[in-house]
């Protein structure tokens, strides 16, 4: 019986030692190919097109204002890929994210080759 458990736990640890080694060298391998991200910040200023967003009719009712942050993912082309509000009133985040993903920016170039670019854009809403 002892041996039958040695054997299953020593034919267990190789196996794992095996597949992590495997993992180890496919994560390693992917590492390379990752493209480069840079952080921008706030992106407004650099926008090419910057669409204001619809102040919904949910919001005026309540009566909603202030800054709504939106994190955005850029891509290679300056356009928006990926937006999610982070901050701001939850019934003018909706409207402030579909706004965000019809934004343009100009490309970040890094020793002369466009990357992906991290960054926030706000948009502030006054009641009026």
């Amino acid at each position: 019986m002892r041996r039958v458990v040695l054997r299953v736990l020593l034919i267990s640890v190789v196996v794992y030692l095996g597949l992590s080694a495997s993992v180890l060298g496919e994560s390693r391998a992917r590492k390379q190919l990752k493209p480069i991200i840079v952080s921008c910040g706030i992106c407004n200023s650099r926008a090419i097109y910057l669409p204001k967003p619809v102040y919904p009719a949910s919001g005026k009712a309540v009566r909603a204002s202030g800054p709504v942050r939106v994190s955005v993912k850029i891509s290679e082309r300056g356009r928006v890929y990926w937006a999610r509000a982070v901050s701001g009133h939850i019934l003018l985040r909706p409207d402030s994210e579909l706004a965000a993903r019809q934004a343009r920016f100009e490309q970040w170039r890094l020793s002369g080759k466009a990357v992906r670019v991290i960054g926030t854009i706000v948009y502030n809403y006054i009641r009026g």
